[in-house]
């Protein structure tokens, strides 16, 4: 996945991800999980070019956080995701719809997205 990155960025790109990365590590610092999933959701370079080939990404994100993790990003070269919660319940929640979607099409996001909003 590293192959489809751009070998350039914009300059105004790079300065937002680089103060995404000192938000991150201050609120790992400070331990606000609200701050951490900020950071972590307002990635302008790779996100955006990885993220729609990871099928599902799109939709587990926006489960994620209409869930209300703070934020949700791709983890490493994908396709793995990351949620930030403040709540241990709310990360098992979070978990057992990763695992429902990983074992059901992406035509079926929408019973699983109604199933995790009934929660």
């Amino acid at each position: 996945m590293r192959a489809v990155l751009p070998s350039e960025v914009p300059f105004k790109s790079m300065i937002n991800n680089s103060m995404q990365g000192g938000a991150l590590v201050a609120s790992i610092l400070r331990g606000d999980a609200e701050g951490l999933g900020k950071a972590l959701d307002s990635d302008w370079i790779i996100e955006p070019t990885r993220g729609p080939l990871i099928p599902g990404f799109m939709a587990v994100k926006e489960a994620a956080k209409a869930a209300g993790a703070f934020g949700c990003t791709i983890s490493g070269a994908g396709p793995t995701c990351v949620a930030v919660v403040s709540d241990p319940d709310m990360g098992h929640k979070l978990a057992a719809l990763s695992h429902a979607l990983a074992m059901c099409s992406f035509d079926e996001y929408m019973l699983h997205n109604f199933a995790l909003k009934a929660i």
